[in-house]
């Protein structure tokens, strides 16, 4: 009878303690939570741009062609009536396009693209009065603090840990559909504000400024992006309008 050699011998030996009954084989540590959160939160932030994509983005045009070499936006702003009666509310568009040859990083947290609300955000009004004077636009006093204060929209008690998960997540992904934006505008492609109106494609300027003077105004929107590398600045074209007594 042939004998083993001593390798095979242990091997076999080591196989028949574990099937055996001995010491369990060793499992897999558990996944790090750090991970996996960072891991849904790429996978939720993909989602959210491809959404904001298809609402928010047009495409380049056939045959476009940069203008810059750089990062370089193109502002043009629309606005819905050019006659307001005094006190009217003004509506406008905007249309930021890339016209530089590099995707530019949009983040923004609120977003002036989908909320109108500029404090704190890249972009600018600038209105310039019947009197001939240009100032910077505020918003109104409601909207410094991000809003009126509301109720909790969701009441806790009683839910399982995995409940309220699902609950937060409801919250927070409503929160980033409405409030944020998160994208690389690339090349050629146009971001627009999201109207304020179903089907409609303008929507109110939020400030505290009130046309209740007649005569002739201008509109015109800046944007600034700092940024480590190079910076992107850009000016819409002054739009003017009239308010009627």
């Amino acid at each position: 009878m042939l004998s083993r050699s001593r390798p095979a011998a242990l091997a076999a030996l080591l196989l028949t303690f574990g099937c055996a009954g001995g010491r369990a084989p060793e499992t897999a540590p558990p996944p790090d939570p750090w991970v996996v959160a960072n891991e849904e939160r790429l996978k939720d932030q993909a989602e959210h741009e491809a959404e904001d994509r298809k609402e928010l983005v047009r495409p380049a045009p056939d045959f476009w062609r940069p203008e810059s070499r750089g990062r370089a936006l193109k502002l043009t702003l629309f606005l819905e009536k050019t006659t307001l009666r005094t006190g009217e509310p003004l509506r406008y568009r905007l249309e930021a396009q890339n016209i530089g040859e590099k995707e530019i990083f949009l983040h923004e947290d609120p977003s002036f693209i989908k909320t109108g609300k500029f404090l704190g955000t890249e972009y600018q009004p600038l209105l310039k009065t019947p009197d001939g004077v240009e100032s910077k636009l505020s918003p109104p006093l409601w909207l410094w603090g991000g809003g009126p204060l509301k109720p909790a929209e969701v009441d806790f008690r009683g839910m399982t840990d995995a409940e309220a998960e699902v609950a937060m997540k409801r919250l927070e992904s409503r929160d980033w559909t409405k409030n944020k934006l998160i994208l690389y505008l690339r090349p050629g492609e146009t971001i627009v504000t999201r109207p304020d109106d179903s089907g409609g494609r303008f929507r109110e300027l939020k400030t505290d400024a009130a046309f209740d003077r007649p005569g002739k105004y201008s509109l015109r929107f800046v944007y600034d992006q700092v940024a480590l590398a190079d910076n992107v600045h850009a000016e819409s074209l002054p739009v003017v309008f009239e308010v009627a007594p």
